[in-house]
C-alpha cells in the first residue's frame, strides 16, 4: 500500500512537444479498482459497446476521471 509510482509521458508532432507527469500510490490497488470499474460497468444490463475498446472507451472518461481521482492519481502537464 505505501508503494508509489511515477509514468513520465513524452509527446511530439515534430514541431511541439509536451510532458505528462502520472504519479500516485498502490498500484497494484489501483490496477483492482479500475479492473472491478471495468467488469461492473460492462456486466450492466445497460451497456451497449462492444468489440476491442480501449479502457476510457469502455468505461467513459469522466468516471475514470473520477475513480483516478479518488485513488490519489496525480497528473501534471508540462508547458502548461
Amino acid at each position: 500500500r505505501g508503494a508509489r509510482w511515477t509514468i513520465l509521458v513524452e509527446a511530439s508532432n515534430g514541431e511541439a512537444f509536451r510532458n505528462v507527469v502520472v504519479s500516485g500510490r498502490d498500484p497494484y490497488g489501483l490496477s483492482a479498482e479500475l479492473l472491478a470499474l471495468g467488469s461492473l460497468t460492462m456486466a450492466a444490463d445497460d451497456y451497449d459497446r462492444s468489440g476491442v475498446l480501449a479502457p476510457v472507451e469502455a468505461v467513459g472518461l469522466e468516471t475514470l476521471q473520477k475513480v483516478l481521482i479518488e485513488q490519489g492519481v496525480k497528473t501534471e502537464t508540462f508547458p502548461e
